[in-house]
């Protein structure tokens, strides 16, 4: 079963795309997760990278990347996880609608075992999947739009500032 989720964020594409896949990060903005690591000594995500992510329940899923095409799309499928999870697989697309605004679609793709009752289990894991997944989509656009900042200079240049980054004065 597939469903697709989306956020109008006001923040640059870019921006949005290096946040949600930087680890060391991610649970500053991530309601859902107590644990997000890339594993196997990598320090960034990339095709063939894979990540661990733990739930504040305590459930855990080791994926792989598939797909790794920044500021636009990146893609994982599961590798290990949950004994109820036959197979998962997610997207996050992000498409700038201007400079400061983007449209950030969080795509799922999942089927539940047994396979027997797959049928009636996989709605019922898709809509607790949804639930989560939109609750992750509004913390990451009060995160971003609280935290990242867009300036246009004199000469039309847009500047990203961070509250690490902007000037005390």
């Amino acid at each position: 079963m597939s469903f697709t989720l989306s956020e109008i964020i006001g923040a640059p594409a870019e921006d949005l795309f290096a946040l949600t896949q930087d680890y060391s990060v991610r649970l500053q903005w991530d309601p859902f997760l107590s644990l997000a690591q890339l594993l196997d000594g990598a320090r960034e995500p990339a095709v063939g990278v894979r990540a661990l992510c733990k739930d504040k329940r305590g459930r855990w899923m080791e994926t792989v990347y598939v797909s790794y095409q920044p500021p636009r799309v990146c893609a994982v499928k599961m590798t290990r996880g949950p004994w109820i999870v036959a197979s998962f697989a997610a997207s996050w697309r992000f498409e700038p609608l201007s400079p400061d605004r983007t449209r950030v679609i969080f795509a799922y793709h999942l089927e539940a075992r047994p396979r027997w009752l797959s049928r009636f289990l996989t709605p019922l894991l898709a809509r607790r999947f949804a639930a989560e997944m939109r609750k992750r989509l509004v913390a990451l656009k009060r995160y971003a739009e609280r935290t990242l900042t867009v300036r246009k200079d004199a000469t039309g240049i847009h500047h990203i500032f961070t509250p690490a980054a902007r000037d005390p004065s």
